[in-house]
């Protein structure tokens, strides 16, 4: 990821009035005394701003990849969930909750979901990132 990508990562959907003033004022730029009223970015930096990823709500981002947030809260006991695994053949696992702090420890490293589906995509994310894939 290059240093402009970095920058307008972390962005909230703006609309085009709020885009423009925090794209002219990202670094503190000033324009000339001659032109006041130039914006001072360059092509790549508003071509990696309009290509950032923006987090949906409910998500998290792996990579340039948005996938639907792990669990963070515990199930219940004998509760079915899935368990991320990008090593796996499938991706993932489903694992019995069984309230041990192996699962608790899981848990807090993000890697339940309560499905199969959203499981399999964090590992998705998880592979293409290791591989310097983006989206």
């Amino acid at each position: 990821m290059t240093e402009t990508q970095e920058l307008f990562n972390a962005r909230e959907m703006l609309d085009a009035d709020d885009a423009w003033q925090e794209l002219c004022e990202k670094d503190d730029r000033t324009s000339p005394d001659e032109y006041p009223n130039h914006a001072l970015i360059t092509r790549d930096e508003l071509a990696a701003y309009v290509r950032a990823p923006t987090c949906p709500p409910g998500h998290i981002m792996i990579g340039d990849r948005a996938v639907p947030e792990p669990m963070r809260e515990a199930p219940e006991v004998g509760a079915h969930v899935y368990l991320v695994g990008p090593g796996d053949r499938d991706l993932c696992s489903i694992i019995r909750w069984d309230g041990s702090r192996f699962f608790a420890e899981l848990l807090d490293r993000g890697l339940i979901h309560s499905t199969e589906a959203n499981a399999r995509a964090h590992a998705k994310a998880i592979i293409a990132m290791s591989a310097g894939e983006s989206v």
